[in-house]
């Protein structure tokens, strides 16, 4: 059995077991990237519904699990997410109500064609800035909202107006974070107490100035690569870091900052060392980083004295 055809079983086997009064659908959803994930929502008398991913009862189903519990499962987690009252989304409708909450996050053009065809969006090199509402509700907590092209024709508003707006609330709303990997590590070795209390040790006689590596995001590590975005950014890293320096698109949550040491942009060295980073990045995003969170293959280089930040073109022979 596939999962669409799983899919359908469980809304068939759901919509018996909870009766007429429920209303449950099946969807394949379409996320960043091209992924598509199948999904379920069941509906009473609210005008909303949780949206209950298939993919790990899918996964249990297929390693064993009978159908009858897989429909338990779904049935309790719904019970545990139903909404006990409606959701006002006259807020939403408003553009003065909202443009306070637009922000921006990145994507990846070429993975995102079909999705960038219904949805406002500004070009950065390879990537796409995209928008969404930052949304706080007391039923779900934080979540947000992606804009689409049906919501600027109901504001009456330009993507230069949505673009605006998202320049000054994300770096307000979503504070960027630059943290050294070595605070990174003594950061997970803290939650970790299996790791080797010697490296603790060794990584505690690491100075700061000797740090190969730093990690960019926001507040959140949700969504973070846009934090590149922000205003003087560049200029911000460059002041902490010392040097010109790569970013590597680790994911659409976080970019690593790399400092360039020892290369002058252009020459063979520098040349190595950016075929390096960007086999590096290759193997990360086909092997570490889930599809949908893929940001780019590319790899990225500020030079502070030009002011510009841009994708590397190299030539390199492994």
């Amino acid at each position: 059995m596939n999962i669409s055809d799983f899919a359908n079983k469980v809304k068939n086997e759901l919509q018996d077991a909870l009766g007429a009064e429920y209303k449950v659908d099946v969807n394949e959803n379409h996320k960043m990237n091209g992924v598509k994930k199948w999904a379920v929502t069941i509906k009473k008398d609210k005008n909303i519904a949780p949206t209950i991913y298939l993919d790990t009862f899918y996964t249990s189903y297929c390693t064993g699990e009978d159908f009858e519990s897989v429909i338990n499962s779904i049935i309790m987690m719904y019970n545990e997410s139903a909404p006990d009252k409606d959701v006002d989304m006259s807020e939403f409708m408003n553009f003065d109500l909202i443009k306070d909450k637009i922000c921006f996050k990145l994507c990846n053009t070429a993975k995102n064609v079909e999705m960038l065809e219904s949805i406002p969006s500004v070009p950065f090199y390879d990537l796409s800035i995209v928008f969404y509402v930052l949304v706080n509700n007391e039923l779900f907590g934080s979540g947000q909202i992606l804009i689409k092209n049906e919501h600027m024709k109901l504001w009456g508003v330009t993507v230069t107006d949505i673009m605006k707006c998202a320049r000054k609330n994300t770096p307000e709303l979503l504070n960027i974070k630059l943290s050294n990997i070595i605070d990174v590590m003594k950061s997970i070795i803290q939650r970790n107490n299996a790791i080797d209390s010697s490296v603790a040790h060794d990584l505690s006689n690491i100075e700061k100035e000797e740090c190969f590596m730093w990690v960019l995001s926001n507040r959140d590590d949700f969504n973070g690569a846009a934090s590149i975005l922000y205003p003087n950014v560049m200029d911000d890293i460059f002041e902490v870091v010392g040097r010109n320096f790569f970013v590597i698109p680790s994911s659409v949550h976080e970019l690593i900052v790399v400092p360039d040491k020892d290369g002058i942009e252009g020459d063979d060295s520098w040349n190595f060392r950016c075929g390096q980073l960007i086999d590096m990045i290759h193997q990360v995003n086909e092997n570490e980083v889930p599809e949908s969170d893929i940001l780019s293959d590319n790899l990225y280089y500020y030079n502070a004295n030009e002011k510009v930040f841009k994708p590397v073109e190299v030539e390199y022979t492994a």
